[in-house]
């Protein structure tokens, strides 16, 4: 769940998810909500919150989103040894990395610039 605070109201407002909030990045008029376990690794999912109209609509990005940042009209994941980019409008993936890493060594983040 995502807790919203309206400055012009100062009230508080529940955002429920289908599956257990990891990362949260703001927008324009949408949230986009990873699912996933930083610890095991686990999951896969990715919602898209319209501020607006509060529909959210969820999508399987077939890999576990570590971390995410957006640059222009792309969403681009971070994985455990790949980064993806994916359209920000039809979450379609777009292109992929696998990134080699050395025993002992994983990705820690991504930012766009």
């Amino acid at each position: 769940m995502v807790y919203a605070y309206n400055i012009s109201t100062e009230e508080i407002s529940a955002i429920k998810f289908p599956e257990g909030v990891f990362h949260v990045v703001n927008m324009d008029d949408k949230l986009y909500v990873t699912h996933g376990n930083l610890v095991t690794g686990e999951g896969t999912a990715l919602s898209v919150y319209t501020i607006g109209t509060g529909e959210i609509s969820t999508y399987d990005l077939n890999m576990w989103p570590g971390q995410i940042t957006i640059e222009n009209n792309g969403l681009y994941v971070m994985g455990t040894d790949t980064v993806a980019k994916f359209d920000l409008q039809t979450m379609d993936k777009q292109a992929e990395i696998s990134i080699p890493l050395n025993e002992g060594y994983y990705l820690s983040s991504i930012f766009s610039n």
